[in-house]
């Protein structure tokens, strides 16, 4: 195998392994991790600290609304995996994971 050949087969196989860690990876086993991400969840967390646990996980927690609800969900699975969280006087009184599809 010529020397360019190799090259390409290097550089083909890199490509493909990324794509399946970043494209596919989250799909396989997102619903499993956010799943435990939300029963792992306790009660009397405050924003502040849910939105830090979020953020450590890869996570991001949207806005809390009037109605003192949010969503934590995984932007690298186009949101198929949340985990909606209530709020009460600013502190987390439930939390229940959604399978979004």
């Amino acid at each position: 195998m010529s020397r360019t050949k190799k090259t390409f087969s290097i550089l083909g196989i890199v490509l493909l392994s990324a794509f399946f860690y970043l494209g596919v990876w989250p799909f396989i086993v997102g619903g499993s991790h956010m799943e435990s991400f939300c029963r792992s969840l306790t009660a009397g967390l405050s924003v502040a600290e849910l939105d830090k646990l979020a953020s450590e996980k890869g996570y991001r927690l949207t806005t809390v609304s009037k109605e003192q609800r949010a969503l934590v969900h995984d932007s690298r699975s186009m949101g198929r995996f949340l985990c909606e969280v209530e709020f009460r006087e600013g502190q987390l009184t439930s939390a229940k994971y959604i399978f979004n599809d």
